[in-house]
């Protein structure tokens, strides 16, 4: 993790550019000494200081951190279902075969009339062991289940009434791939909305600028910026599908 000196002093020197959010290769199209349009907008409203304030970072950063957790905590969730998965339906398979075996035997054993003669005492110490073997193959699933993410679970998959609830540490409602990066993205937008409330409004691009500004210096893990406009088309057309149906 970038730390959070690392991460002030990289995003203090990138707003003070006056070329701030501005990709390298439209940098061409800016006139000498012109600002960028999202420069020139957090100049002329004076909210440069804002963003440079620490609180304000450390929550960021903070953010970011959290970011980076429940990413990984999706990656091994997301990493153990198919092999889990696969173990459950062998010990599933294996307690069939067994329980067939075990109706074999027993039919077996009843075919030779043991009310009549004293039928070898193997016959019920088999079927008494096959019956423990299935009992435990049976506790195995049931932790194996556990163990899944209750949403990556099958819906035939049963967990046992005395298991304690698998208190997993990713607390997002979604285990889509891009959830975390959508997560952060909506988190830090909130942050900026919070910050400018007592201020002039940013306009959604700047915003944009910022949070990509934020993410670039700050994030050990490249977040594509197609995620984050994305983020901010699909708040426009909720807002746009708001207004039309009020």
């Amino acid at each position: 993790m970038i730390s959070f000196a690392s991460f002030q002093r990289n995003f203090c020197s990138e707003l003070s550019s006056p070329h701030f959010g501005e990709p390298a290769h439209s940098l061409r199209f800016l006139k000498p000494g012109a600002l960028s349009p999202a420069a020139k907008e957090l100049a002329a409203k004076n909210l440069t200081r804002l963003l440079k304030r620490r609180k304000f970072l450390q929550s960021v950063h903070t953010s970011i951190e959290e970011h980076g957790r429940l990413s990984r905590e999706l990656d091994m969730i997301r990493g153990n279902v198919t092999p889990t998965r696969s173990r459950i339906t062998k010990l599933r398979n294996t307690q069939k075969t067994l329980a067939t075996i075990h109706e074999t035997i027993k039919e077996l054993y009843f075919r030779l009339e043991p009310r009549t003669w004293d039928v070898p005492h193997e016959f019920e110490e088999i079927l008494e062991k096959l019956n423990l073997c299935t009992d435990k193959l049976l506790k195995r699933e049931h932790y194996l289940v556990w163990a899944l993410h209750p949403k990556t679970r099958k819906r035939d998959y049963t967990v046992s009434r005395w298991a304690l609830p698998n208190l997993s540490e990713y607390t997002l409602q979604t285990l889509r791939t891009k959830a975390p990066d959508q997560w952060l993205i909506e988190t830090l937008n909130s942050e900026l909305v919070s910050l400018f409330s007592g201020a002039a409004s940013v306009s959604e691009m700047t915003r944009y600028k910022i949070i990509s500004a934020l993410l670039k210096t700050g994030a050990e893990q490249t977040i594509d910026y197609g995620t984050i406009k994305q983020h901010f088309v699909s708040r426009k057309n909720l807002s746009a599908k708001a207004c039309k149906n009020s």
